[in-house]
């Protein structure tokens, strides 16, 4: 059950005329029959369901519906309630403070339903500042209208206050079930979770055999006939523990009915209560009675609810961990990804030069070859030659004897250097070993072959070498090219050839004065295949035997492309 005044949209007036009508019409329903049923030969009134009418109508809609209680006591001493003129005034004040002042203290409360436990003390609390001050009122109305005695004054308010109270606990918890609908709490229990119909519905017939045996005993004259109503209690404890709490609240509220009129009118062998004590004890019976299995409802909800909050958590719980950790899985795999990526860069460059090395070249030049093969079937396609160069520093050894193996590495670095700026941004150095760097150029028109020869050697040749001694050293280099021409016809190298062909080239400046370039190419009637399959042999025997010719830095370079060409 909600207490809470939910926000709505507004609803059109005819449809608010009409609840308020039926309101009115409700609340008078329940003065006339505190007036007519519940009144026994003692002209007492047992309890007042009219209080527990206007407690819900004012908690559930709110403050400004508390005239139509006024409307409605109006109505009823118009036509069926006769009481002095004079009590009339108090009487109208009794129903419009009581019921502001209990639904005050709840929404003071700030409750979210009365389907917990807190809630329904919250609305006991309610209930018995609304008795309170209604009875407070109405005793005073009985005084000025001479309709008791002051003597009976204490008397008259105990028993107002017990039957508001009763009226309250009876009627509320079940009009705010139905008016404000399922609890509006984040984890109330779905309906799978209570007792399934099969249940209820023995437990209907149960409870209906309850009273059907309790009334039984009143015929046959007993004097502990009103002891069997512990029956009914047991099986409204029941369906506090199994049903959902407007199964347990309109069960009360029928109890406190079928109790209140068997009493009141005297059926059976129920007789009304005669003194002010014994008014005092029912009411106070009945009030525990309508009040206890609520309780025990609130309670149990309760741990219905903190159980699913429970649950609700772990599962939150659950899922933000499972978040953290498959963000912390993310983040050690990129964490690993880079850090494969930096040794897989490492182990492919070299240390000192910060060139690639030999173990990038068996990665990468096969995926190159396949490449350009493929893209040389283009039409669209130049017919260029992919070159290989080996450029190895001459005299090397001297440097590291006289200088050092600083000195050495030092020359190495500008080395390394020097060549990168001479190829394009496409094309990649690799320190193939030692003072012996590979040049893989991307195909590019054969004849350019020479301009690049001449640019390396004049560069390295012209470049000083500033060692960290502050001293300054000149070198020279030889370089070796193989070529792949991609033509049709002509069978595609592995790159291990290429380079066992340039090193034949490098070999043939090297004995030929260094400081200088030279390709070995296949004469006419020969093929590259042929000369990759002797290049072990070396260039002069290929030479010699009539299969390769060399084109080298001695050839006439005047007709060559400029340099700046490959750029």
């Amino acid at each position: 059950m909600n207490v809470k005044v939910l926000r709505r949209t507004p609803a059109p007036r005819p449809a608010i005329a009409a609840e308020a009508m039926a309101w009115t019409l409700l609340y008078v329903l329940g003065i006339w029959y505190a007036d007519v049923f519940v009144v026994g030969p003692s002209q007492i009134t047992l309890f007042w369901p009219a209080a527990g009418i206007a407690f819900a109508l004012v908690v559930s809609r709110g403050l400004g519906w508390a005239a139509i209680t006024s409307i409605a006591v109006l109505i009823s001493h118009a036509t069926f309630a006769q009481v002095p003129v004079a009590f009339v005034p108090f009487s109208v004040m009794s129903n419009l403070l009581g019921s502001l002042a209990g639904a005050y203290v709840v929404r003071a409360g700030r409750v979210q339903g009365a389907d917990t436990a807190i809630g329904a003390f919250v609305i006991t609390g309610g209930a018995v500042a609304m008795a309170a001050v209604s009875a407070g009122v109405g005793a005073v109305g009985l005084y000025v209208a001479d309709m008791v005695p002051p003597s009976a004054l204490p008397g008259a308010y105990a028993k107002w206050a017990l039957g508001d109270l009763l009226g309250i606990a009876c009627i509320a918890p079940t009009l705010l079930l139905l008016t404000q609908g399922r609890s509006a709490h984040a984890d109330a229990p779905p309906t799978e979770h209570y007792a399934r119909g099969v249940e209820k519905t023995a437990w209907a017939a149960a409870f209906a055999a309850a009273y059907g045996f309790v009334y039984w005993v009143g015929l046959q004259n007993s004097g502990y006939a009103l002891g069997m109503v512990a029956v009914p209690l047991a099986l409204l404890l029941w369906s506090a523990l199994r049903f959902q709490p407007l199964w347990t609240a309109a069960g009360a509220m029928v109890s406190v009915f079928v109790i209140a009129t068997l009493l009141g009118l005297g059926l059976a062998a129920f007789q009304p209560p005669q003194s002010l004590l014994d008014v005092l004890l029912l009411l106070g019976f009945l009030n525990l009675f309508a009040t206890v299995p609520l309780l025990l409802a609130g309670s149990i909800n309760d741990q219905r609810v903190a159980a699913r909050r429970a649950l609700r958590q772990m599962a939150e719980s659950a899922l933000q961990q499972q978040a953290e950790l498959e963000r912390l899985v993310t983040e050690r795999t990129q964490q690993l990804d880079e850090a494969n990526r930096q040794l897989e860069h490492a182990s492919q460059t070299d240390a000192l030069t910060g060139l690639r090395n030999r173990r990038y070249v068996a990665r990468q030049l096969p995926l190159d070859l396949a490449f350009y093969g493929r893209e040389a079937g283009n039409a669209h396609t130049p017919p260029h030659a992919l070159f290989f160069a080996l450029v190895d520093i001459d005299h090397f050894k001297a440097i590291n004897d006289t200088r050092g193996h600083k000195a050495g590495d030092e020359v190495l670095q500008q080395f390394a250097g020097l060549l990168t700026g001479l190829i394009r941004s496409s094309d990649y150095a690799v320190r193939w070993g030692g003072e012996e760097f590979l040049l893989v150029l991307r195909p590019m028109p054969a004849e350019h072959v020479a301009t690049l020869g001449e640019r390396i050697c004049r560069t390295i040749a012209t470049h000083p070498f500033v060692l960290s001694d502050g001293s300054v050293i000149s070198i020279s280099c030889s370089v070796g090219f193989a070529e792949q021409a991609f033509e049709a016809g002509e069978s595609a190298l592995s790159w291990e050839n290429l380079v066992e062909l340039a090193d034949a080239s490098l070999y043939w400046v090297k004995q030929n004065g260094r400081n200088g370039w030279a390709v070995l190419r296949p004469q006419a009637g020969h093929n590259l295949a042929g000369l990759a399959r002797d290049a072990r042999q070396g260039a002069q025997a290929l030479i010699a035997s009539g299969s390769a010719r060399v084109n080298s830095h001695r050839d006439d370079v005047g007709a060559h492309p400029r340099a700046d060409a490959l750029v």
